[in-house]
């Protein structure tokens, strides 16, 4: 298996990325379905940026693995 290689600068872009859709899921706050979709693509971006800083996936995390 390869060795985990951090990336702070792919994790730093995504926590943007994170940010800007946070403002678009606000903006879409009256529609259940479609700020259901942004938190949807949220909590996937932010396990991602997890990831690359830390090697661990949220998941395992609050599982206590």
């Amino acid at each position: 298996m390869a060795e985990f290689n951090a990336s702070s600068e792919k994790a730093a872009c995504i926590l943007q990325a994170i940010a800007h859709a946070a403002d678009a899921a606000d903006d879409d706050c009256g529609d259940v379905q479609k700020s259901s979709n942004w938190l949807v693509l949220i909590e996937a971006a932010a396990n991602h940026a997890h990831y690359l800083l830390t090697g661990t996936n949220l998941v395992e995390v609050s599982d206590g693995a």
